[in-house]
C-alpha cells in the first residue's frame, strides 16, 4: 500500500513525496479495515493480529481525514506503552509524524491530524476524555475496562475537521470477547451500527 503525503511543506519538514507503507493486512484484517460499522470489534485469541490491525486503522483514519482527532486506549497507560504504543511505532511509517509530544501523550501527524493516548482507569484520563471531542477512539483489550468508559467514549465523539465538516465517526475495539459486556454487545445481541470480526 502506498500513502501519498498531504499537506503544506516547508524547507525545515521536507518528507519524501511518496511513502511506502508495508503493512500488508490478512483476510481477517481487511474485513476489520473494511467493515462500515460505527462500532467495531475485531476479537480472537492472541496472535492474531489485533493490535496492528488497530494501529493501522488509527493511521488510516489519521490520513484520510486531515485535521482528525482520535483516542488511544487501553485500561492502564502503562500498559498501552508497553504493548500498543510499541506496535504503533512499527505500523506507522516515522515520515507521517511530525512531532511525538510523549509528556502530553499527543502523536501530530503532518496533514493537521492528532493521536491522543492515555488510559481509562484513572481521574486524569476521565477529565481528559470528558473535556475533548474526538473523530475515533480506539480500546485495545476492551475487555479490561467499564462499559461507561465505551459509552463515555461514545458520547465524545463529535469532533468537527478545519473545513468545518466532521470525519466518520467510529470506535474501534480488539479482545478476546469473554463473558461480559463486550461479549453481551458485540455477540450476544444484534445492536444497531455494531459489528464483530472474528
Amino acid at each position: 500500500m502506498r500513502v501519498r503525503r498531504t499537506g503544506h511543506r516547508t524547507y525545515s519538514e521536507r518528507v519524501p513525496s511518496r511513502i511506502v507503507w508495508d503493512y500488508k493486512p490478512t483476510a481477517r484484517q481487511e474485513a476489520f479495515h473494511r467493515s462500515g460499522a460505527r462500532y467495531k470489534l475485531y476479537g480472537g485469541a492472541m496472535g492474531g493480529g489485533k493490535t496492528y490491525a488497530l494501529c493501522a486503522e488509527a493511521v488510516k483514519l489519521s490520513l484520510k481525514f486531515p485535521g482528525n482527532r482520535g483516542y488511544f486506549c487501553r485500561n492502564q497507560l502503562v500498559d498501552f506503552k508497553r504493548s500498543t504504543l510499541v506496535t504503533f511505532d512499527r505500523v506507522c511509517p516515522p515520515a507521517l509524524i511530525r512531532k511525538h509530544f510523549r509528556d502530553d501523550r499527543i502523536i501530530l501527524f503532518r496533514n493537521g491530524s492528532e493521536i491522543l493516548y492515555g488510559g481509562l482507569g484513572g481521574d486524569e484520563d476521565l477529565e481528559r476524555i470528558k473535556s475533548t471531542e474526538f473523530g475515533w477512539f480506539g480500546i485495545e483489550e476492551a475487555t479490561e475496562t467499564l462499559e461507561d468508559m465505551f459509552l463515555l467514549l461514545c458520547s465524545r465523539l463529535r469532533w468537527e475537521l478545519p473545513a468545518r465538516d466532521h470525519p466518520r465517526y467510529v470506535g474501534l475495539l480488539t479482545s478476546n470477547p469473554e463473558p461480559g459486556w463486550v461479549k453481551d454487545r458485540f455477540i450476544d445481541r444484534t445492536l444497531e451500527g455494531h459489528s464483530f470480526i472474528p
